[in-house]
């Protein structure tokens, strides 16, 4: 996810451009700069043989036919698989290899234009030779191909074809899992009070456990570092 990013010029160490302009990161959201660019990114040090890529994306303008992408088995900005979603005229769902910088299409489906601002979820999945897309969580498209056998994973928001232009777009909840893997659950902490009602000057303790997490911290009037699980009085 990037919500637990500050704005940000750029993705961060963990990504890398490798084609177009860098992404930003505003109000929690990764964004395209607007202009005329294939807009690649993808992720520093990962790559994955059988396993999904998955991205929430939402189009602030479909002037300039954008299309919506995730990539997987990157081998360099000129040989990679692209499952997307590309808006205009043509629209449609589509697994595509790029090869030399070439692109094929593997298999694609019709698919009406996105309305604007409304968040969907493109994901891809290879398993062997089989590619799979799915759009909002169900299966659309699944093609054989054995193009490449693994590679790198990452983004790609950009235009129908160069030189046309396209607006700022939104790009969220990024994740990529590789087969045999799952990815990691989310912390959380419970929380409780002994009583639960005071007077005024009164203390009470208060009691605290968490899973999945590997620091815990505090703020307000007990600000700072916490054990993962512990107990504390209101007035100490």
């Amino acid at each position: 996810n990037f919500d637990d990013r500050p704005n940000s010029s750029t993705l961060g160490p963990l990504w890398s451009k490798v084609s177009g302009n860098d992404f930003s990161i505003q109000n929690g959201e990764a964004r395209n700069a607007t202009g005329a660019a294939m807009n690649i990114s993808t992720v520093s040090g990962f790559s994955l043989a059988d396993g999904s890529v998955k991205a929430s994306f939402a189009s602030t303008s479909n002037n300039g036919s954008p299309r919506f992408g995730v990539v997987l088995r990157y081998q360099n900005a000129q040989n990679y698989y692209l499952f997307y979603r590309q808006t205009g005229g043509t629209s449609q769902l589509r697994i595509a290899k790029i090869v030399g910088g070439v692109e094929t299409i593997l298999k694609s489906v019709p698919i009406e234009n996105p309305a604007l601002n409304t968040f969907f979820v493109i994901e891809g999945r290879i398993t062997g030779s089989i590619l799979s897309l799915w759009f909002n969580g169900i299966e659309k498209l699944s093609v054989a191909d054995a193009s490449f056998t693994s590679g790198g994973v990452g983004i790609l928001v950009g235009p129908i074809q160069m030189p046309y232009s396209i607006a700022s777009q939104r790009v969220d909840n990024f994740l990529a899992v590789a087969s045999g893997t799952q990815p990691p659950a989310a912390p959380t902490v419970t929380i409780s009070a002994n009583p639960i009602s005071v007077t005024a000057g009164s203390t009470a303790t208060l009691t605290w456990s968490s899973t999945n997490a590997t620091s815990c911290a505090a703020s307000g009037s007990w600000l700072g570092a916490k054990a993962l699980s512990g107990s504390q009085s209101t007035g100490s």
